[in-house]
């Protein structure tokens, strides 16, 4: 499987290689998921067409490999991350090696910071329909004027929301990824709520490899 396979730049290739090497040290399971992750993830090329982003928060980053691949390939010039799932959290530290920061918090309880960009891929699928909208707002407090958030989420009306709802209920039954469950919205439902923070959400993308994904981007006007 060629790295970043749907990247013809050869710069985010080698964004993506050194993204990689950071993990050396890391465990065999945590090396080959962020690889993989990186190889075949639509986000990742969808978010290198939107950079660059600034000063960017990476809200539930799990191993981190998100944000430092946008950092590795000059997209973010300052990174923060957070995540309650203090082996992940770990594993993102040693990764980034000083170049980022990554804590311990939860997306409903964090005080976030004032920066450019905020990003939540693949995680209000894990909180409760009733205090997602008080998670967005958080999340559009934290923007500065001009900045946008940018949220991948698996739209509960598409036909292939169930591969994501079978594979998200799995990983939480399993222990790999903490949470109480999967709770997925529809994209209209979930750009209401964005919007309703004030926000202007002038791109969706929907994958065409996933086809319950989709990238929102809310901006906060100048």
């Amino acid at each position: 499987m060629p790295l970043m396979a749907d990247l013809a730049s050869v710069e985010l290739s080698g964004a993506a290689r050194r993204t990689v090497a950071r993990y050396a040290a890391g465990g065999v399971a945590d090396r080959y998921y962020v690889r993989i992750k990186l190889a075949t993830d639509p986000v990742v090329g969808s978010l290198a067409e939107l950079g660059p982003f600034g000063n960017t928060i990476d809200a539930g980053a799990g191993r981190g490999q998100m944000g430092l691949f946008l950092l590795e390939a000059g997209l973010v010039s300052e990174l923060t991350g957070f995540d309650c799932d203090r082996r992940k959290v770990a594993v993102a530290e040693k990764a980034a090696n000083g170049d980022a920061s990554f804590a311990v918090g939860d997306v409903g309880e964090t005080d976030w910071p004032m920066v450019d960009t905020v990003l939540m891929i693949d995680v209000l699928h894990y909180v409760p329909p009733a205090t997602q909208a008080d998670v967005v707002l958080r999340a559009a407090r934290a923007l500065r004027p001009g900045g946008r958030l940018l949220i991948r989420e698996s739209d509960a009306r598409a036909r292939g929301s169930w591969i994501t709802r079978v594979t998200e209920r799995l990983s939480v039954w399993t222990g790999y990824n903490e949470g109480r469950g999967t709770y997925l919205e529809g994209a209209g439902a979930l750009r209401g709520v964005v919007e309703s923070t004030g926000l202007r959400c002038s791109t969706e993308r929907v994958s065409t490899k996933a086809l319950s994904d989709f990238l929102l981007v809310g901006h906060r006007p100048h």
